[in-house]
């Protein structure tokens, strides 16, 4: 067996003490707002990094809410700052189960296009395969176009030649997560940010480079469907290629790739490069 890559263990002795040092934490708990976390921080990460011990359950979700919201409460008669659903770290629980309960009411197809009343169909490069007696996607694809496809693999595989998507794609191949600003740009950058490449194949990287470790395959599916409105988040149109409220993204890019493997940085003005048209392999 390979060793670990990731830094996070398992098991429910350090999932309890993971969630103890949060609730700890008290102003931490009752301010904490998803989206002013950043995507490059990582000694001490911004957010709580729970997820994995949720998804294998060795830390209940419920345990998560009620402690948190405990901490709320008593913030909120003393009359200190709060953070309010979804953005507070309760309301980040609710978003996780509302997957759930999409899945629940569309089974098998919330992880589709095909036959999915409620998502938009969209001629995306590298559309899956069908089976026609089921239905249901077969876990493979054709090839419509071979330069669709070499964006695919640029982007799976981290190199791409722009050192944010492809930083983030590697942490996810070593390290299973990645913070959820950094999903947004890179599975914005696959689908309909210039690669124009199917949510599907996001979705299945997704599940594969986290291992079914950070988020669970129905959030998997439900975010590359988000990012690409390709579902019921199609009135926000977005681009999001941003590493997410200034946070500075060259100390995260310069550990995830400059020390290994050098890429070129584009700089903003005649040499930017066009999305996915001027990829470099290096």
């Amino acid at each position: 067996m390979k060793p670990a890559t990731s830094s996070i263990r398992g098991g429910e002795t350090r999932g309890l003490a993971a969630l103890d040092a949060i609730i700890a934490n008290e102003d931490y708990t009752a301010t904490f707002e998803k989206p002013n976390t950043a995507p490059t921080a990582f000694e001490p990460q911004s957010t709580t990094l729970l997820s994995p011990h949720h998804h294998f359950g060795s830390l209940s979700c419920r345990m998560l809410y009620w402690r948190a919201q405990d901490i709320v409460t008593a913030h909120e008669k003393a009359k200190k700052p709060t953070s309010k659903p979804p953005t507070s770290l309760t309301g980040q629980m609710l978003f996780r189960d509302m997957y759930f309960g999409a899945q629940a009411a569309l089974g098998w197809k919330f992880a589709q296009t095909f036959g999915n009343e409620t998502a938009r169909f969209v001629p995306w490069h590298l559309p899956s395969r069908v089976d026609k007696e089921t239905g249901l996607i077969m876990g493979e694809y054709d090839t419509d176009s071979e330069k669709g496809k070499e964006y695919f693999l640029r982007w799976r595989w981290g190199r791409t030649g722009f050192p944010w998507i492809d930083a983030l794609m590697r942490q996810l191949r070593l390290e299973g997560w990645i913070h959820h600003l950094g999903r947004h740009a890179v599975a914005c950058f696959l689908t309909r940010g210039g690669c124009y490449v199917d949510w599907e194949r996001g979705a299945e990287v997704f599940e594969v480079g986290s291992r079914c470790f950070s988020i669970t395959i129905l959030r998997s599916v439900g975010f590359a469907d988000f990012a690409a409105r390709n579902g019921s988040s199609t009135t926000k149109l977005r681009v999001m290629l941003e590493t997410g409220n200034g946070f500075p993204a060259w100390p995260f890019t310069h550990n995830s790739i400059a020390a290994t493997h050098p890429l070129p940085f584009r700089q903003n003005g005649t040499n930017k490069a066009r999305l996915c048209g001027d990829m470099c392999l290096s």
